[in-house]
């Protein structure tokens, strides 16, 4: 049996198949290579229900990728290199 439905029986199997291919895609490797400093991930689908789903979701993840929420803003400003993340 797979350790993620040992862990969940409920889980929507759409779920389990949105996590796997997201986690085999190496985006973080990617988004290095690519010289972007910050990754986030946004309109999930299906959207992570609870804290469990998220982190089943973010597992592999480092912790400098965030997982977006709605209404999470980023402010980019003009002549600065920061990145201002606001959480909602």
């Amino acid at each position: 049996m797979d350790p993620i439905r040992r862990v969940n029986t409920t889980m929507p199997e759409s779920l389990l198949r949105k996590v796997d291919l997201y986690s085999k895609l190496n985006l973080e490797d990617r988004a290095r290579a690519a010289g972007i400093r910050q990754l986030a991930y946004y309109h999930l689908v299906p959207v992570p229900a609870n804290a469990l789903a998220e982190k089943l979701f973010a597992r592999g993840l480092s912790a400098d990728t965030l997982l977006v929420r709605d209404l999470h803003t980023f402010d980019l400003p003009t002549g600065s290199t920061d990145i201002i993340i606001h959480a909602p």
